[in-house]
């Protein structure tokens, strides 16, 4: 498991919007992006703070203040 603090631009953008209750496919609208793309972005963030879902991973990059 990394650093949460590694978490890329990207990832702590699409969490920040999973963070106001917005769905993959409402922050793919609001980014530009496509909802897989989001999800990717998700993952990532998941795997690297070791959270099981991208619920757990806003908890936990709030616990880590990084949103």
């Amino acid at each position: 498991r990394r650093n949460p603090a590694e978490l890329t631009k990207r990832e702590k953008e699409v969490l920040n919007w999973t963070a106001e209750g917005l769905s993959s496919e409402a922050v793919a609208a609001r980014m530009g992006l496509s909802a897989s793309a989001v999800n990717y972005h998700i993952t990532n963030a998941c795997r690297k703070i070791g959270a099981s879902n991208k619920i757990q991973a806003v908890a936990l990059a709030i616990r880590h203040n990084l949103l």
